[in-house]
């Protein structure tokens, strides 16, 4: 994703690893969801609960987060979940 938000980095560099936590989030196509699960790859937490309704937007989003752990040598896994909440 090309959009870096203003103060993502600064954000990152504050936060401490968290190898051990495993993290939900709903709506991670774009914006908040996708930034905060950007964020949590970035900070290597265990796994990565991505929830979101069945779309192209999902599968689009899910290999940008596939590679942004790939970029930064990221042990998460990420798993697609695929509910309607």
């Amino acid at each position: 994703m090309a959009i870096k938000p203003k103060y993502f980095n600064g954000w990152l560099d504050k936060v401490p690893n968290a190898p051990q936590k495993v993290i939900a989030i709903t709506g991670t196509t774009s914006g908040i969801g996708y930034w905060a699960a950007v964020f949590a790859i970035r900070k290597n937490v265990r796994a990565l609960l991505l929830l979101n309704r069945d779309s192209s937007r999902v599968r689009e989003a899910y290999q940008n987060l596939q590679t942004e752990k790939s970029t930064h040598s990221s042990s998460t896994q990420l798993y697609n979940i695929v509910c309607d909440l």
